[in-house]
């Protein structure tokens, strides 16, 4: 009798744990389904427009774009991964409309690898109302508003990245916190190279260069607990400002 009882609960805990993994891989295959797409504006790869590869993409999914010039604004609304073939050969141009050129409204996106160009009045090269993201080594310059901007949002990683001659600013934060800004390079007709505006909490802007901007290199308006640590901030109105 007690043989029985025995092989019984080892069967039940054999079933509860097969369920259980069942369980996870069904959750780990709706978050992360780990394909790799391919864009290309000129053919042999699985698309030609990069727009069409993430409404056809899964949450987790890679996007690699060849080096090409794509004429589309991008709206990333799940969590993928885009990578272009480097910011001097990859690029994203919004032919001047008025809209954002990539706009990700997703969390845990990475975007790298893109020159970014030709967004319309006032609009935004990168623009992201989510969190967790990572924005580098990308040049988002010439753009009708701010070359990269994050907004009511937490966690995300902007690095590496050249952001000049935005008619906005180079990078601009509002009501954000817990954002990291390292090694970007802001110079050359920006507004403001790095603005931080009305965000709170351990923001960090970090190793960035800011040179020769209409009015200041980096400028915190309205906003408290940030550290501002190693930058270079030449020839602008102001080199840190900070009201």
């Amino acid at each position: 009798m007690k043989k029985m009882k025995s092989a019984r609960l080892i069967l039940c805990l054999f079933l509860l744990a097969g369920a259980a993994f069942f369980l996870l891989t069904a959750a780990g295959s709706t978050n992360a389904s780990g394909r790799v797409i391919t864009v290309d504006d000129s053919g042999g790869a699985n698309y030609t427009k990069i727009q069409d590869a993430v409404n056809a993409a899964e949450n987790g999914d890679t996007i690699r774009v060849y080096a090409g010039t794509y004429y589309e604004n991008v709206v990333v609304d799940k969590t993928l991964t885009l990578i272009g073939n480097g910011s001097a050969n990859t690029t994203i141009d919004g032919g001047g409309k008025n809209d954002h050129v990539v706009k990700i409204t997703a969390d845990w996106c990475n975007v790298s690898g893109f020159r970014v160009t030709g967004s319309g009045n006032t609009y935004i090269g990168i623009m992201a109302n989510s969190d967790h993201n990572r924005i580098f080594e990308n040049n988002i310059s010439n753009n009708g508003g701010n070359g990269i901007y994050i907004g009511y949002s937490f966690s995300n990683s902007i690095s590496n990245n050249t952001c000049n001659s935005n008619h906005g600013d180079g990078i601009y934060i509002y009501s954000s916190s817990g954002n990291l800004i390292l090694n970007n390079t802001c110079n050359s007709n920006n507004n403001h190279g790095i603005y931080i505006s009305y965000s709170a909490d351990n923001n960090s802007i970090s190793n960035n260069t800011c040179n020769s901007n209409h009015y200041n290199g980096i400028s915190l308006g309205g906003s408290d607990n940030s550290t501002i640590s190693n930058n270079i901030c030449n020839l602008n109105n102001y080199g840190i400002h900070i009201s």
